[in-house]
């Protein structure tokens, strides 16, 4: 925090005793005949001051010291039992003037912290609701504050939600969001136009031979031509393997057999060989089988990568990762809930915002902390982030794994 000259003199101010005193007295004496002043001209009838803070700036002018001390001292004045305050009102400060009346016409933005300091957010008031015993509650601030997707009070408030599409309204890419957390499959691009080789080149050596494997199931021939032939013989394939079927290649158990050795034992090139056959129309349907477990492994993946740095940023703001809860009270069918622990920090950092910038108690604004939180994120610029998808490169080493797994689903499905 920068600190000025101006700021030392405010802090040493109002830790002063003397000061203190001389302002509790001036209140005492002072503020009810000055705040119910009435001004009865004919231009302006009824009160002289329009709010309280028109009379808090009525006693900075008496002392010469800045409103913000003032302010402070007629809140601590206000907390104090024996003050002409209590004995007059006997009450939260709030319960007779809203923050705007305190703040909002003001530049200023240090009410939260004045109350922070004050400890106002622990102090007990008096309510009009009877304890077991007959008598009046007094219930400080937290214990009052709740929502309707949060359990337990301050410090032990706990979100609870319905499944993580609930947290998309924290991002600053909301549909890229809810679509990550969506239960159903998405597509992020369309790679189903992706280049044959490109594909080939993306197998790993397991894909590769599932392929190979399953090409019985596809054709029994493949007619390639005398040229076809001569390309295989350049690759490394034997005239025994390929037989002398004239113009067609005969898909035979001996075929795929040994081309999948000489393929394991670096004889031929795979990707070679597996890109000259997928070319012909024989293995049209193999080859659409393959673009689709690839389209599907590579939507996959980025889901899953952006869904996971989804979480992450959830965690980070949370202090602590979201857990799937059984719900004991759904009835005979069962239900989780999707429940974090919410940080103090966090749940002081959203009054304070309410409080300083949006000018109330965040429970009179908002029946949901989680719409809270997205309005002081929102607000401060400061919303969760994910991934640009211009600027995507998906995980090199689990798309190759996952197509790995793709392929065997797709080709299953074709025998």
């Amino acid at each position: 925090m920068k600190i000025n000259f101006q700021h030392i003199i405010n802090e040493s101010i109002e830790d002063n005793p003397k000061i203190e005193n001389m302002m509790f007295r001036l209140f005492n004496k002072q503020f009810f005949p000055i705040w119910r002043d009435e001004d009865n001209s004919p231009y302006n009838t009824g009160f002289r001051y329009d709010n309280v803070a028109q009379v808090l700036e009525h006693f900075a002018e008496i002392v010469a010291l800045d409103y913000d001390v003032v302010l402070y001292f007629f809140i601590k004045w206000t907390l104090e039992p024996n003050s002409k305050w209590n004995e007059e009102v006997s009450g939260n400060i709030f319960s007779e003037f809203e923050i705007d009346e305190l703040r909002a016409w003001r530049e200023s933005h240090n009410l939260y912290s004045i109350l922070k300091k004050l400890d106002f957010f622990n102090k007990g008031f008096m309510t009009g609701k009877l304890n077991k015993d007959g008598d009046f509650e007094k219930l400080n601030y937290y214990d009052t504050m709740s929502f309707n997707d949060t359990e337990g009070l301050y410090p032990n408030m706990v979100l609870s939600v319905d499944d993580w599409s609930d947290f998309s309204e924290l991002f600053s890419n909301r549909e890229l969001a809810e679509e990550a957390f969506s239960e159903d499959y998405s597509d992020f691009f369309s790679y189903y136009d992706t280049p044959m080789d490109e594909i080939v080149s993306d197998m790993t050596g397991k894909a590769m031979d599932s392929v190979i494997e399953s090409i019985p199931a596809y054709t029994e021939k493949i007619m390639i031509g005398g040229q076809g032939l001569e390309e295989l013989y350049e690759m490394g394939m034997t005239e025994e393997v390929l037989g002398d079927d004239g113009d067609f290649l005969d898909i035979t158990p001996t075929f795929i057999n040994t081309l999948r050795t000489q393929i394991k034992n670096n004889e031929v090139d795979g990707e070679n060989v597996l890109e000259f056959l997928l070319g012909h129309r024989e293995l049209y349907e193999l080859q659409r089988d393959i673009r689709q477990a690839y389209e599907r492994t590579m939507n996959d993946v980025i889901e899953s990568d952006i869904r996971n740095r989804g979480i992450e940023e959830i965690t980070e703001l949370f202090g602590g990762k979201p857990d799937w809860v059984e719900n004991t009270n759904s009835g005979d069918s069962a239900r989780y809930d999707l429940k974090v622990p919410i940080p103090t920090e966090l749940i002081d950092k959203v009054i304070e915002h309410y409080i300083d910038y949006e000018t109330s108690f965040v429970e009179e604004q908002e029946s949901y902390f989680l719409d809270a939180v997205v309005r002081m994120l929102d607000e401060e610029y400061e919303k969760l982030s994910l991934p640009d998808l211009d600027y995507y490169y998906p995980d090199t080493t689990k798309m190759k794994e996952w197509f790995e797994e793709s392929l065997d689903n797709y080709l299953e499905m074709s025998t």
